[in-house]
């Protein structure tokens, strides 16, 4: 207890008893410190600032991802079209509407819609099993769902409405007459289903008044602008996705939702943030942790949370970045309850939490309830405006876990947390750990009697416990079975039964079996007796690998799963990984052997052996094979995908709905005909720079060119006043991206090259 009082706040003297023998001046200072600024009167909705800002800026660039574009005008347009088809059923205020949306603009677009129509958003992770996803829309009364066709919609209860996002504004067949419902702040504006503890998902109602609080104060405090980018990389089932993408637009910067690997593989994490020119990213330690040592983004501000940054991380990454925040907050309390930003040098082995967002209230109390005095540990609890209305369709555990609020105003309540926490003399809170069975693996918080529920309803398992086991960031749940006599089935069995109810993050890793569950004296089960359970089978036979590549990949395993040896036979998830953990075998072999691998590669060849063969056909080894060049005039067959954009071009040929746009700034002396003779190089290299479509009108083909010729356009705006230069040139890039292919004629590829000023340059590439 000394040493944790000396760590937290270099002041070991004071006793546990102290709470009892606060004066009137130190209960006034911790209610002042606990408390963030006030709130002055009423504010917008989140999705009227998306609205206000589209009408700022309509030809602004408000969604990308790798393959599509969508303005700030465009989106406006769709998110108001979906909206209509929306209030036709009558959805309002109160409703519930679940979206099953993949990571592309579309997800963007109806998030955009429900809110508009004042109804709760409950967003849905396409790769969460059927069970959970009908549990999740039934617990929250979902009236619809809009989404897109997925094996998922095989999980949507029969009584929820299910809308497709491609019908855009066409109001669905016998729809309703919209009633009108005025939208107040205290309605819920969506639901974040989390881990129960009973073995029930529990989900959050954030009301419209939190969410607008926390998105409008916490990207303040990250000091976003219109002339940011933010990468936006959580699961769109999680709070952090509210606050990314919703925080982005409102606040008119560009967003770029990345690919789901970015958030698991730091190269690949760095790499976009390098090619997007993103500014501002939001991550969990543990993903933080997978970004590459020698990488520095000297204009890029990271936040991070979700779970314990350790000061270690936090001196690495404030060293290579431009800034860093360590974020708080669990989702009963709006995504981020206290803000934190590191100063370089970070010191002292705690990083703190900081203080609490605008219209927060912190407290840290005895187990009596009462205040604990500076630098004394205690529970934490929070209030304030980001407070949820309480877990929906469980009256009992809303009661449990949000409770009166004895120094607040008549009626406040605070949400339980369950965090163990201490105010340091500088007014500042640091996190002492988990008072409960909650946990945190891989940046998601779960209860673990959630696992515990799963298990017992297997036949075979009459108890059963779990436990995280592991450090900070190679945290790994492990799962304790007692049998029921007689019973037994292989641990791949019993991982394959849980995968039908749970996500994969909450499937144990290790297993072992019990002849009974270890208990105190009291009779009470002794978590603090569970034995630690190895990685990998027990009694597996070692069995050597057997070549070069074996032993490559069977090193490369050993120092990702943190193993002595791997054997040839060996299953990867059996010896503890995961997909973080997968993320980084591929990295590492990417950069042993150039070698390219998607991630579902292990998953489906997770034995040592196998996934061996697998590397074998694709090791790049010391000499690279040059793919030959097709010759001019040959025709491919079209893709699915472009087939589609031939039919939209023919039904519309003005349409550019499809352009996709690099923009970039140069500094320095530009050599127009070098630069328009490199693109030209890059076009003569890559055929699908050169090619066009051809042939019949009703049988359309790939026509390959021979011309490796790139027209790079020009324009000079220089004469222009430096401010009203810079904007003008990015508005001519912006206007040059929007002009419509003629995909019959070619060229599908062009650029852009304005000058603003001395040695200043705006190029943008459009395809």
């Amino acid at each position: 207890y000394t040493r944790l009082l000396t760590l937290a706040t270099g002041n070991p003297r004071r006793s546990l008893a102290d709470h009892d023998l606060l004066t009137t001046n130190e209960r006034r200072q911790l209610l002042r410190q606990g408390g963030g600024d006030p709130v002055d009167g009423p504010q917008p909705f989140v999705h009227e600032l998306v609205m206000a800002q589209a009408a700022r800026t309509p030809d602004a660039e408000a969604v990308r991802t790798e393959t599509e574009s969508l303005t700030y005008q465009e989106l406006d347009r769709r998110a108001e079209a979906v909206s209509r088809s929306l209030r036709a059923l009558g959805l309002g205020p109160e409703n519930v509407v679940g979206v099953m949306v993949d990571r592309s603009p579309h997800l963007v677009t109806a998030m955009l819609a429900v809110l508009r129509t004042g109804a709760a958003l409950l967003m849905i992770d396409l790769t969460y099993p059927a069970e959970r996803i009908h549990r999740m829309l039934t617990l929250a009364r979902a009236d619809a769902v809009l989404a897109e066709p997925s094996p998922a919609l095989a999980g949507v209860p029969d009584t929820v409405r299910v809308m497709d996002i491609d019908s855009g504004g066409t109001p669905p067949p016998g729809a309703a007459r919209p009633a009108h419902r005025t939208l107040l702040a205290g309605n819920t504006a969506c639901v974040v289903f989390t881990s129960g503890s009973t073995g029930e998902p529990k989900g959050a109602m954030i009301t419209h008044a939190a969410l607008t609080n926390t998105i409008v104060d916490g990207w303040r405090r990250l000091q976003l602008t219109a002339s940011d980018t933010v990468g936006a990389v959580a699961s769109p089932a999680f709070d952090v996705a509210l606050f990314e993408i919703l925080g982005a637009l409102a606040h008119g910067a560009r967003l770029v939702l990345l690919p789901r690997e970015a958030a698991s593989d730091g190269e690949r994490l760095a790499e976009a943030v390098d090619r997007h020119h993103i500014t501002v990213v939001d991550v969990t330690p543990t993903t933080a942790s997978t970004l590459p040592e020698r990488w520095h983004a000297p204009g890029l501000r990271l936040a991070s949370g979700g779970e314990e940054l350790s000061a270690e991380l936090a001196r690495s990454l404030t060293a290579r970045l431009a800034g860093v925040w360590n974020v708080y907050g669990p989702a009963e309390a709006t995504i981020n309850t206290t803000v934190h930003r590191l100063r370089a040098p970070v010191a002292g082995d705690l990083v703190p939490l900081g203080r609490p967002v605008r219209g927060a209230t912190v407290r840290v109390l005895s187990e009596r309830a009462g205040l604990v005095p500076i630098g004394v540990p205690g529970e934490l609890f929070i209030g304030g405006i980001g407070l949820s209305r309480g877990y929906v369709s469980r009256p009992a555990l809303t009661a449990e876990r949000f409770v009166p609020d004895p120094f607040g105003p008549p009626g406040a309540r605070m949400y339980r947390t369950g965090d163990a926490a201490a105010w340091r003399p500088d007014g500042s809170l640091v996190f002492l750990g988990r008072r409960d069975q909650q946990v945190k693996v891989r940046g998601q918080r779960l209860e673990t009697g959630e696992v515990e529920a799963a298990l017992t309803r297997h036949p075979a398992v009459a108890h059963a416990l779990v436990t995280a086991q592991g450090g900070q960031l190679d945290r790994r749940l492990a799962g304790y079975v007692v049998w029921r006599p007689g019973l037994t089935v292989p641990w791949a069995d019993l991982r394959g039964f849980l995968r039908e109810s749970l996500p994969e993050y909450m499937v144990p890793v290790v297993f072992t079996a019990l002849e009974r569950l270890p208990r105190t004296s009291s009779g009470k089960v002794d978590r603090r007796a569970l034995p630690e359970i190895p990685l990998g089978p027990a009694g597996r036979t070692y069995a050597a690998p057997r070549d070069d590549i074996e032993e490559l990949v069977a090193s490369v395993w050993a120092d990702v799963l943190g193993v002595d040896r791997v054997g040839r036979d060996d299953n990867f998830f059996e010896l503890g990984g995961h997909s973080l953990r997968v993320a980084r075998v591929v990295a590492s072999l990417r950069k042993a052997r150039d070698v390219e691998l998607p991630l579902r590669a292990l998953f489906e060849r997770p034995v040592l052996s196998d996934f061996a063969d697998l590397v074998r056909t694709r090791d790049g080894g010391p000499e690279r094979t040059r793919i030959p060049r097709r010759p001019a005039g040959v025709t491919v067959p079209l893709s699915a995908v472009q087939r589609r954009l031939w039919f939209l071009h023919n039904l519309d040929p003005t349409r550019s709905d499809y352009n996709s746009y690099f923009l970039l700034s140069l500094s320095g002396a530009v050599e127009e005909s070098a630069f328009s003779g490199a693109l030209s190089r890059l076009v003569d290299r890559h055929e699908i720079l050169r090619a066009r479509i051809g042939g019949a009108a009703d049988a359309p083909t790939l026509v390959v060119g021979s011309s490796g010729e790139f027209t790079l356009d020009s324009a000079d705006v220089s004469h222009l006043p430096a401010a009203e230069a810079e904007a003008e040139a990015r508005r001519l890039a912006l206007r040059f991206a929007g002009v419509p292919f003629d995909l019959v004629a070619g060229p599908l590829v062009r650029g852009l090259l304005v000058r603003w000023g001395v040695r200043k340059w705006v190029f943008v590439l459009v395809a």
